[in-house]
């Protein structure tokens, strides 16, 4: 942009503020792992107990977080 005057006679143009405007921008979603320890507990040896572990997923099977979940469905 040229800060002549338009009239021609030479002179720069004075500054009397700036204009402000506002965009909205979108990052694309990224991606990460999460690893997760769920630690396993077994019944002691004259039990007949079974091996207890704390489930480490919403839906069993699944590499989906509940946040990754509720993107999808929003």
């Amino acid at each position: 942009m040229t800060r002549a005057c338009p009239c021609g006679c030479g002179k720069p143009m004075v500054n009397i503020g700036e204009g402000h405007t506002e965009r909205l921008d979108i990052t694309p979603a990224s991606f990460r792992v999460i690893v997760t320890n769920c630690p396993k507990y077994a019944p002691h040896k004259n039990c007949d107990g079974k091996i207890a572990q704390a489930p480490a997923h919403l839906i069993e099977g699944a590499l989906s977080t509940e946040a990754l979940i509720a993107h999808i469905l929003v």
